[in-house]
């Protein structure tokens, strides 16, 4: 298998772990945002740094996931 395509689904499972990790927090009541440097509309926000800043400041969990090269 081609290198570019194992890390290519290596940084997909980050993001389907950031997504389980969100929805557990968020099950237990507990404010969490998840972003992936990958946009994948529908699923998980695209990374912002000033929407991931504000979020931090309000008191919530910040999840990153995803990795553009």
């Amino acid at each position: 298998m081609d290198r570019g395509i194992a890390d290519s689904m290596g940084m997909l499972g980050t993001i389907i772990n950031g997504l389980a990790l969100n929805a557990g927090l968020q099950q237990q009541g507990i404010p969490s945002r998840h972003f992936s440097a990958i946009p994948i509309t529908g699923f998980v926000a695209p990374f912002n740094q000033s929407e991931a800043s504000e979020s931090l400041e309000d008191g919530y969990i910040v999840i990153f996931s995803g990795r553009n090269r």
